[in-house]
């Protein structure tokens, strides 16, 4: 099973081969939603988790996956050079920057040690300011725990306005970057917790 071995490319192709196989299978149509969205093709996820929802409408990690979807609305992009940066349209204008500022300067520094640059030029980076949508997105249900986690060439991770602790957000995003080169270079060929 590609997905829960971290090798999200993979099982992009192996989901849709599965939808392929079977078109009324809701399993199928959600696994491959889920790998889409977990490598930050979201509009493509909605369609395969929208099949699934239909075919199944009591699976409540699709349910949660759609609401978290919907809720990318309220968010703003930013861009810089290397970076792509989905942000909560009330977090946009102060730490909007920040974010993609530190990330350039930890990018310069980390990929002369991991040379690596993404397909498509750019790390996506994902800052939630809720719990639950953060939990939802890592894992399919609210309630998780975690402060970040990245996906390959997409990388997610809580605010300070996520926390009920004081956080240094900075230090979570430069550790899951560290993730996303290492994971580029080995081409998800590389063990992870």
């Amino acid at each position: 099973n590609c997905d829960l071995k971290f090798k999200y490319p993979d099982a992009i192709r192996f989901g849709e081969a599965a939808v392929q196989a079977d078109r009324r299978s809701p399993e199928a149509y959600a696994r491959l939603g889920t790998s889409l969205l977990r490598l930050g093709r979201a509009r493509e996820a909605r369609r395969y988790l929208d099949a699934s929802f239909e075919a199944d409408p009591f699976n409540l990690f699709v349910g949660n996956m759609l609401t978290l979807i919907d809720a990318f609305e309220d968010f703003a992009v930013l861009e810089s050079r290397h970076f792509t940066l989905m942000i909560h349209n009330d977090e946009r204008d102060i730490l909007g920057p920040q974010i993609l500022d530190l990330s350039e300067q930890a990018y310069m520094e980390l990929t002369t040690r991991y040379p690596y640059l993404p397909e498509s030029g750019r790390i996506l980076l994902e800052a939630y300011n809720d719990p639950d949508d953060f939990a939802v997105r890592v894992a399919g249900v609210p309630h998780l725990g975690l402060l970040g986690v990245s996906f390959g060439d997409v990388l997610a991770f809580n605010t300070p306005r996520n926390m009920d602790v004081p956080y240094n957000w900075a230090r979570t995003l430069w550790h899951e970057l560290v993730h996303s080169l290492t994971i580029g270079v080995a081409e998800y060929n590389l063990p992870r917790w």
